[in-house]
């Protein structure tokens, strides 16, 4: 699963370890000898200190350099002061959400799980895998999927949204959090004009700045890879979670590939969707609540993929972001196993959607409460919230 827009793999940290001096190889004899007889070991040179002076009330902090002259504090220490404050916030929200974490896992541990369907069984035959059909051989029981879902958003109104949320144009950078209190009143009456939902509208900022730039997140301000990667794999676990719940058998994606290695099939492996089903499961798609909730698509879908973000009409096809890159994988996944659904956390734009489903794929959201997001939001909160908890990325 791809993450809000970012088009580069995070890098994991470079881990570093000091090595202890070995003996050369070789006769250096005059080498050994001056080892041996060297009575004390060569002392380093001695660095200048750097003084600082104290500080009274509101004065500023000073620094000695070398040569004695007294430095006034650079701009990166006073924002390091600044921020203090800001930084315990974050780590105690990261603490709650791990927190949050270890409640999850021990509610799973005390309450029974779910008996994996296919955990003993073989998952394929060669003949299968090489159709690029994850199919068994017989008739697969039936399955029904009831999923509500928002009414895809007009593209007039996202044209629309797109002038308020990009107010600096290309000068445009950072989370919504950091901006001045009158951006998010702006934005707010905005979405209640367009009818659109306020995380809808963030995310549709977010790929227009990285739009305009292709830049990486981090230059643009929108946090980090790492961040934006664990919100990812939170999201696509809480799928997950939703669709054992539901008794529906499906392979994960970790297992698509261990299967395909183990088969040792010569070529490309097939492309491996976040989610496929098992069974024959036939969706069915309805949109309103109570009295006014009617179907409006059924359809028998394979696979699902997750995305946390919007799905944006406005973003072109070119294979150079996340939402440029959607139809191309439909298309894969369509011809490799059949019809499925994209599964986008904040919903997705009308003739985005009706490109999709030309492809034979049709798009769902998280509007209906079928995926419990409170792990999502409680890391979201941990990089992407104002000091009120309010997620604004």
């Amino acid at each position: 699963m791809e993450a809000d827009g970012s088009s580069q793999p995070s890098r994991a940290p470079i881990q570093t370890m000091s090595i202890g001096h070995t003996a050369a190889k070789g006769n250096n004899s005059s080498s050994f000898r001056d080892s041996q007889h060297s009575s004390a070991p060569k002392r380093r040179p001695k660095l200048p200190k750097r003084k600082r002076g104290k500080t009274h009330g509101g004065t500023s902090q000073q620094l000695l350099s070398s040569d004695g002259v007294h430095q006034q504090p650079s701009r990166d220490l006073v924002a390091t002061r600044a921020s203090g404050d800001a930084r315990k916030e974050r780590r105690a929200r990261k603490d709650a959400f791990k927190e949050l974490q270890r409640d999850k896992e021990s509610k799973n541990l005390e309450s029974p799980k779910a008996p994996n369907p296919g955990s003993d069984q073989v998952f394929l035959s060669l003949d299968q895998v090489m159709n690029l059909g994850l199919r068994t051989s017989v008739a697969p029981p039936q399955q029904i999927l009831h999923w509500c879902a928002l009414t895809p958003v007009p593209l007039q109104a996202e044209e629309d949204a797109v002038k308020i949320l990009i107010h600096w144009g290309k000068s445009e950078r950072g989370m919504m959090k950091d901006q001045p209190s009158f951006r998010l009143q702006q934005v707010t009456r905005m979405c209640r004009r367009n009818g659109m939902q306020l995380s809808q509208a963030l995310s549709l900022r977010r790929q227009h700045m990285q739009k305009m730039h292709y830049l990486n997140i981090e230059k643009l301000g929108l946090g980090t890879e790492n961040d934006v990667k664990a919100a990812a794999d939170c999201f696509e676990e809480a799928v997950e979670s939703t669709l054992r719940k539901l008794n529906i058998p499906i392979w994960t994606e970790k297992e698509q590939r261990l299967h395909f290695k183990n088969l040792n099939i010569r070529g490309p492996s097939p492309p491996t969707p976040d989610f496929i089903f098992r069974n024959k499961v036939i969706l069915r798609k309805s949109s309103g609540s109570g009295a006014n909730r009617h179907i409006v698509d059924e359809l028998v879908i394979h696979w699902i993929e997750v995305k946390m973000f919007y799905g944006a009409s406005t973003i072109p096809n070119d294979n150079r972001s996340a939402v440029g890159k959607l139809l191309k994988t439909a298309k894969k996944y369509n011809t490799a196993y059949g019809p499925g659904a994209l599964l986008f956390m904040y919903g997705c734009g009308d003739r985005l959607a009706a490109d999709l489903a030309k492809e034979g794929v049709i798009v769902l959201d998280c509007s209906g409460g079928m995926v419990d997001l409170e792990l999502v939001y409680a890391q979201l909160r941990t990089w992407c919230a104002n000091k009120n908890g309010d997620i604004l990325p």
